[in-house]
């Protein structure tokens, strides 16, 4: 009886690819969004069109703790900062659509930016600035020169009177939020008494604005709790 062909020998498995480190910014224009879950978290808006030079600002940044949102153009920088305004905005010169000083004037236009500090970062040595503005960095950049800016310029925002709006409708908050920014408070927002609490492990606010009637207790009782606390 004639016997069966061998079977052929099964190919080794494939070696595995290498690991590769998730980037900490994997898309810069993608960056973890501001937000007031965490006010202990300074977030820094970069606004610069190379792509390069943006993802190797926000890596660097989000390395040393900030939390970074990153945009090409100033139409974009703008619709970030409206949305949620951060602690500090480092600004290139030359954008596609409008420039950088106009996108400096807009945001200084506006109520929840006003008093955002800027810093520029161009290619060009440092001129006479057509709006007020932090610091000038020239590129290419030096690390401890990125750093000590954005860190002063974060430093100075923290120093702004803040107060902590507990309440549970979204464009109440936004309208108290705009109102307080405008005269240079800045207002960390809580939509229930449990975020608020949350929130104070790291804030200390220099004041707390209250609806009583809130989804998960009463204000009475936050209240209460806050007059417990030491700071």
């Amino acid at each position: 009886m004639p016997q069966p062909p061998p079977r052929p020998a099964a190919e080794p498995p494939a070696a595995p690819s290498p690991a590769r480190a998730a980037p900490l910014v994997s898309d810069p224009r993608a960056a973890v969004a501001p937000s007031y879950d965490d006010p202990s978290v300074a977030t820094v808006l970069v606004c610069e069109d190379d792509a390069d030079t943006r993802a190797v600002i926000c890596e660097l940044l989000a390395a040393h703790g900030y939390r970074v949102v990153g945009a090409a153009s100033g139409e974009e920088a703008l619709a970030l900062a409206a949305e949620n305004p951060p602690d500090a905005v480092l600004m290139d010169l030359t954008l596609p659509g409008i420039d950088g000083w106009a996108t400096v004037g807009a945001l200084r236009s506006l109520d929840l930016t006003r008093h955002v500090p800027v810093l520029i970062v161009s290619g060009t040595d440092p001129g006479r600035a057509p709006v007020d503005v932090e610091a000038w960095l020239t590129k290419p950049l030096d690390l401890s020169g990125l750093l000590s800016a954005v860190g002063a310029a974060v430093a100075d925002g923290a120093a702004r009177p803040r107060v902590l709006v507990v309440e549970d409708d979204p464009a109440l908050a936004q309208v108290l939020a705009e109102l307080f920014a405008k005269h240079g408070v800045k207002a960390v927002h809580a939509s229930t008494a449990t975020g608020a609490l949350r929130l104070s492990r790291d804030l200390a606010p220099d004041l707390l604005l209250l609806d009583l009637l809130l989804p998960d207790s009463d204000g009475f009782a936050l209240v209460d709790w806050f007059r417990e606390d030491p700071r």
